[in-house]
């Protein structure tokens, strides 16, 4: 964004950019229809056990493993990213080298393979695979369940936040930009469920 020149003021002093050209469109609708093609192609392929639909079937263990890597990449992660860069300035990157990437390598290389061998299919068939039956081993399945629902609902107030305030930087007033911000992290927690 630039600064709004006089009489034409943007959301918080910003004008807007140029508007998309039609290369822009044709990207964005290019972008959807591959992902819509593919999420129908693999949806039939996962419809057809739950074995399919958890564990991929018969697809190549790179490819779930590339599949759960790929989970952690979203605009909460790149939020983050611009956040600790402001905070740290440029050897935020380290941050990024040292935690993000040799976790992703990790997921890639090995996830893959130890989901497919240990036999379970969802996060707590794993949980109960790795902890065991015992109270021990109920306390970490519920302190887990209560931390990864804790994170689910951050991560929604947090989509919703970045949701509004992009829109509002492309030119939404505000609350149109609250009723579609919340629409989105609505669709998006009803789908979940």
């Amino acid at each position: 964004c630039i600064p709004s020149p006089p009489g034409r003021p943007g959301p918080a002093g910003y004008a807007h950019s140029s508007p998309m050209q039609f290369i822009d469109w044709l990207i964005v609708v290019v972008f959807f229809l591959i992902v819509v093609g593919s999420g129908l192609l693999f949806s039939r392929k996962s419809a057809e056990s739950s074995k399919s639909y958890f564990l991929g079937a018969e697809n190549k263990w790179w490819m779930l493993a590339a599949s759960g890597a790929s989970t952690n990449f979203s605009i909460n992660g790149t939020v983050w990213n611009l956040a600790i860069l402001m905070v740290l300035g440029m050897k935020s990157f380290w941050v990024t080298l040292v935690w993000w990437m040799p976790n992703a390598v990790f997921l890639m290389v090995y996830s893959g393979i130890w989901i497919r061998r240990c036999g379970g299919m969802t996060s707590a068939e794993l949980n109960k695979i790795r902890f065991g039956v015992g109270t021990g081993a109920k306390w970490a399945r519920t302190s887990f369940a209560f931390m990864i629902t804790l994170f689910s609902v951050a991560s929604l107030c947090m989509s919703y936040i970045i949701i509004h305030k992009f829109a509002m930087v492309f030119g939404l007033p505000s609350g149109n930009a609250h009723g579609l911000a919340l629409g989105i992290v609505a669709i998006t927690s009803v789908y979940v469920l």
